[in-house]
């Protein structure tokens, strides 16, 4: 599945935001470094697995009840 890159920063903000998690707590989350999630918020990559891909739709969709 294809996330594109406006919807990863949406993503990675709201989830970050609704849980009260620093990037550092999402990347550790994500089995990442704060770096790629700081690099995801700004558009400049993108989760390359589709492991990540995942964990991120579904954290997603926890908190938006989806």
């Amino acid at each position: 599945m294809f996330i594109p890159n406006e919807e990863i920063i949406k993503m990675c903000k709201e989830i970050r935001e609704n849980k009260g998690w620093s990037q550092n707590d999402l990347a550790s989350y994500m089995g990442t470094t704060q770096g790629s999630i700081c690099r995801w918020e700004r558009g400049q990559r993108s989760p390359r697995t589709k492991l990540s891909q995942n964990r991120l739709i579904n954290l997603w969709k926890e908190i938006t009840n989806i």
